[in-house]
């Protein structure tokens, strides 16, 4: 019985941890908001964070092996907006 199930257990592949799109946002300089989306399986707030305060206003690239999506808005609901268009596109 026991190496039956060994062998059931060996059908089994792992599973496959899907990246979900993220978002952050910090106020920042000027009474401007910044945020990003970013896709990844598992939580980096601490990393994006340190990234985005550092990052260009419209930036679009990687962090991490990751794709990350800047974006910058004079209110926080333009901001939301902008993120949101963006994870629909993603979607």
């Amino acid at each position: 019985m026991h190496q039956k199930t060994q062998k059931n257990l060996s059908k089994f592949k792992p599973a496959v941890c899907r990246p979900i799109p993220r978002t952050l946002t910090i106020p920042c300089k000027q009474k401007n908001w910044k945020g990003c989306v970013y896709l990844s399986p598992s939580d980096l707030t601490g990393q994006v964070m340190e990234f985005l305060k550092k990052a260009s206003p419209d930036y679009s690239g990687s962090l991490l092996r990751k794709p990350i999506y800047v974006f910058t808005a004079t209110s926080r609901a333009k901001l939301d907006s902008l993120l949101s268009k963006k994870i629909r596109s993603l979607i």
